[in-house]
């Protein structure tokens, strides 16, 4: 009856009839609901469409995601709610695509969807619209392209740090590297990099403020084109406020360590102190929280209430995840995999409500097991804000985290500690990174847990179940633990 009532309103004259039909389908699952769906994406009216847009999201939350790494998906893979859903809403797509005229607006709509953006593009291949094809994917292409930068990389000039994070991921990756980057070897991944059109550098580390050459990095990149867009723990000293504004400095984010900020009131003045300093000097921010086993509203709460005092309207947040050969604090994501209504579930739901209640925003930049939640704490979460559960790190056929290390070899990720040549011995910015193609490829192609094998979101390349570089530390530890 639902169904039959959302038809004809679809076909009525009147666009609130139109919408109102839309918004009848959005409990009503089947292909044939789909297939209405995506028809509506072409509507003439922004509001139809819109809609329409809005109600497929809501029914198959993940499509708000960016997949990465596409793979057919096995029967024994659609048994799961996640794969009923995903085969239901593929053949509304083949239903329109065969069934109905091109339409160059609808092509474009799809855009505002990036989950559907690969169906799309192989339902079009497969019924012999090639042009359509690549067409679509050149527009995917661009779309995704960061407003923010033509092209970055990273740099740790430095693994030193002034804190010790229970929960810091690169522990140990001081080993075997000079304590901080030469001043020749910062003029030539400085040069070299604007040679590639480098125009932002990403300092992480180890903290890049206690790097010894830290103004003269500063003023080197700003007389090569660059700015720079610093990760720091804000514990810096006073003396280098007046370096921390613009146009020198692009974009701080400032990493909240609440163990030091909870053990120390003074700590905690000073975190506040530089960051009032760099929005006098124009800097732009945000807040970086990393959650543990531990976390809870008593420590978010006091996180909330720091960006509420400095007008910080974003905050961006991760798991904490397993790094350094598993010396580090970490969240259990493993065990999380399947786990719906458990602690996970519990702590981001709890957290994006929170956040939501006190109008912040929050941007994941860490993945996390998508099976952990049930759809509707997804729709919540994504709701009030930007969210990832598979890393965009190799999306463009080369690594988007290239680190340069103190010594100028280089890393794939600044969380994969895999050494590769200096960057003077690579050609180009995509051939270096390049350099690590099978050990991205292995690490995407890697399941996080033995479900991952049956879930269609998986195979599709919505979730990862964790961070890349979580994967890679958990691979070492698997083959340590083969050979002993």
């Amino acid at each position: 009856m639902r169904l039959e009532l959302a038809k004809a309103c679809l076909e009525d004259a009147l666009e609130a009839t139109r919408k109102a039909g839309v918004v009848l389908l959005t409990e009503e699952e089947s292909p044939e609901a789909d297939f209405l769906l995506i028809m509506s994406m072409a509507d003439v009216s922004e509001a139809v469409w819109q809609t329409a847009r809005n109600v497929l999201i809501h029914r198959y939350p993940w499509l708000a995601l960016e997949p990465s790494f596409v793979r057919p998906v096995p029967d024994s893979a659609l048994v799961s709610w996640q794969g009923n859903a995903w085969a239901c809403l593929r053949r509304g797509i083949k239903l329109v695509i065969r069934e109905a005229e091109s339409n160059p607006h609808l092509l474009k709509r799809f855009l505002t969807i990036p989950g559907v953006i690969p169906d799309v593009i192989e339902e079009l291949q497969d019924c012999g619209q090639g042009a359509l094809a690549l067409e679509m994917a050149n527009l995917a292409g661009h779309s995704s392209a960061s407003p923010l930068t033509g092209r970055e990389i990273l740099m740790a000039p430095t693994y030193r740090c002034n804190l010790t994070c229970s929960y810091c991921y690169a522990k140990g990756f001081s080993k075997g590297f000079p304590a901080d980057m030469s001043l020749e070897d910062l003029t030539i991944a400085l040069s070299w990099a604007a040679a590639q059109g480098v125009d932002c550098i990403s300092l992480c580390g180890g903290e890049p403020t206690t790097y010894s050459h830290f103004p003269q990095l500063l003023q080197m990149a700003k007389s090569r084109g660059m700015s720079v867009r610093l990760t720091s723990n804000c514990l810096y000293p006073v003396s280098l406020q007046e370096y921390i504004v613009t146009p020198a400095i692009r974009e701080l984010v400032a990493h909240y360590d609440q163990e030091r900020m909870e053990a120390s009131q003074s700590a905690a003045e000073v975190f506040e102190k530089n960051l009032q300093a760099a929005q006098a000097g124009g800097v732009q921010m945000m807040i970086r929280y990393t959650l543990t086993e531990q976390s809870g509203p008593a420590e978010w709460g006091a996180i909330i209430d720091l960006a509420h005092r400095l007008s910080i309207q974003q905050i961006n947040y991760g798991l904490a995840f397993r790094g350094a050969e598993g010396a580090n604090a970490y969240f259990k994501s493993r065990d999380a995999v399947g786990a719906v209504g458990g602690r996970l579930e519990d702590l981001l739901t709890g957290f994006y409500s929170d956040a939501a209640n006190s109008g912040l925003r929050l941007h994941l930049s860490k993945p996390f097991p998508l099976c952990a939640l049930r759809p509707e704490s997804l729709r919540r979460i994504f709701s009030n804000g930007t969210i990832r559960s598979a890393c965009a790190v190799f999306r463009d056929g080369f690594s988007r985290n290239l680190t340069i290390n103190p010594d100028l070899s280089t890393f794939p990720c600044n969380g994969i500690a895999v050494r590769g040549p200096k960057i003077t011995e690579f050609s180009s910015f995509a051939d270096a990174g390049r350099h690590n193609t099978q050990l991205i490829r292995d690490l995407m192609l890697r399941p996080y847990a033995e479900e991952c094998t049956r879930c269609a979101l998986w195979y599709r390349g919505f979730c990862q179940g964790a961070c890349l570089a979580e994967h890679f530390w958990m691979s070492r530890e698997e083959k340590k633990g083969q050979e002993a």
